[in-house]
């Protein structure tokens, strides 16, 4: 049996400098709406047109997200790729001035600076017609505004790395061919 491996990724000053657990936004440990991601996933679809425009649009286009709380700045995790049968898991962390608003069309506009392209072109470069690789964008926390005083501070980057440590402990747990 293949060996499944739990991936953290993320720029490495972010997580050094400013991660949070949100005070305007609710953190993401693991999905509340359910114990595995095919429960999780209509909960989140629910969440994302009761919130209406662009998000309700996200949940029509069948994009598959294991949380979604509009609050504050917002919180997201969307799975690209099969998390069920996938023997190795990336998990994508945004850094600062990311906002659910900037989750798919990134910081100003750019593209390559949202969290779900990003999971997407790592997908893409780490799965190529195989389908045993999931890669998560989990903006599971409130990344610091700006660069200045509050990406500084380690409070951010200390809460955070709790909240994505237990979120990472999550994916394994639930898949239904065992732990990894």
């Amino acid at each position: 049996m293949m060996r499944r491996t739990l991936l953290l990724g993320g720029v490495a000053a972010t997580l050094g400098a400013g991660l949070l657990v949100p005070t305007s936004a609710p953190a993401v440990a693991a999905p509340a709406a359910g114990p595995t991601p095919a429960l999780a996933y209509p909960a989140a679809a629910a969440a994302m047109r009761a919130a209406g425009g662009a998000y309700a649009g996200w949940a029509r286009s069948g994009r598959d997200f294991l949380a979604f709380d509009p609050r504050g700045d917002g919180t997201a995790v969307e799975v690209v790729g099969d998390l069920a049968t996938a023997d190795r898991i990336a998990v994508v962390v945004p850094g600062v001035d990311t906002t659910l608003a900037t989750f798919t069309d990134g910081l100003g506009g750019v593209a390559r600076r949202a969290p779900a392209t990003q999971a997407r072109s790592l997908y893409a470069a780490a799965s190529p017609g195989d389908g045993n690789v999931a890669v998560i964008a989990w903006l599971g926390y409130d990344p610091p505004e700006g660069v200045g005083l509050e990406a500084a501070r380690e409070v951010r980057a200390k809460a955070g790395a709790r909240n994505l440590a237990a979120f990472a402990s999550w994916p394994p747990a639930v898949r239904p061919h065992g732990s990894p």
